[in-house]
């Protein structure tokens, strides 16, 4: 967990990205970072096995997880 706030730290850089796929990236300014690792690579969603992790690198490293265009991170 410390190696990875470090990464951030050093590797953060300032564009306009989308914060979630569908999103315009001019509506959602947002600081984007680049990962040591894929955040998805580690990441599960218990609850939804179906559903489908899109990396978010937006303010940090973040598995999002969607079922179709339905986000449902917050119910893993």
């Amino acid at each position: 967990m410390i190696a990875v706030v470090l990464i951030l730290i050093g590797t953060a850089s300032a564009a306009l990205v989308p914060m979630h796929p569908g999103i315009d990236a001019m509506s959602k300014p947002c600081l984007t970072v680049n990962c040591f690792l894929n955040p998805c690579m580690m990441a599960r969603c218990n609850k939804h096995h179906q559903a489908t992790c899109r990396a978010d690198y937006c303010g940090g490293c973040h598995a999002r997880f969607y079922e179709g265009d339905n986000e449902v991170t917050s119910q893993c």
